[in-house]
């Protein structure tokens, strides 16, 4: 997954929601602005979110295809902001997250 702090939301692509069994909240939907303009997506809350050893339930997210095989999704603000901090070394590939 690419981590992107410059989205709200966690991403899913429409196959790895489908392959995970992730289902879209009875009639939520959420605008989201992408570089080809606004578009609507469906919003799922899911079960856990893990990276390493940090762990969150009831992250929310959407499912769009944002990006490109082998990527599978996107780890955005929903899960990055539930953390007192964080921060992304780009040159080491790395992230921290602190609780």
């Amino acid at each position: 997954m690419l981590i992107d702090t410059g989205s709200s939301y966690c991403v899913l692509t429409r196959k790895t929601a489908q392959q995970l069994g992730v289902m879209p909240v009875v009639g939520a939907t959420v605008a989201v602005a992408t570089a080809n303009g606004e578009v609507e997506a469906d919003l799922v809350r899911l079960d856990s979110i893990q990276v390493e050893d940090a762990r969150l339930g009831g992250v929310e997210a959407v499912v769009m295809d944002a990006v490109e095989p082998p990527l599978v999704g996107i780890i955005g603000l929903s899960f990055l902001n539930q953390f007192r901090r964080y921060s992304v070394d780009h040159a080491r590939g790395t992230i921290q997250l602190e609780r």
